[in-house]
């Protein structure tokens, strides 16, 4: 091992792609106002559980009438003592 010689590859991690943007701007007039995006970031950053919660119902179609879903759709499992 002493005299061994390490070499690494790169995968082109130094170039920076990016990303289109969906909020609205000069560019993308037809984007999603600031407003809801900022909503997102609010709702990660501070009401996590909830939030995806509140996306995952409409996504699954269980905001739909007469749709049923399991009272402990989101929540973790836990053990009681």
């Amino acid at each position: 091992m002493s005299r061994s010689t390490v070499r690494a590859r790169s995968e082109g991690g130094s170039h920076q792609r990016h990303s289109p943007t969906f909020m609205k701007s000069e560019r993308n007039p037809d984007g999603v106002p600031k407003e809801v995006v900022d909503g997102l970031r609010d709702g990660t950053a501070n009401r996590r559980s909830q939030f995806y919660k509140d996306i995952t119902i409409p996504f699954y179609g269980y905001n739909r009438p007469g749709r049923w879903y399991p009272r402990a759709f989101g929540r973790t499992g836990g053990v009681r003592a």
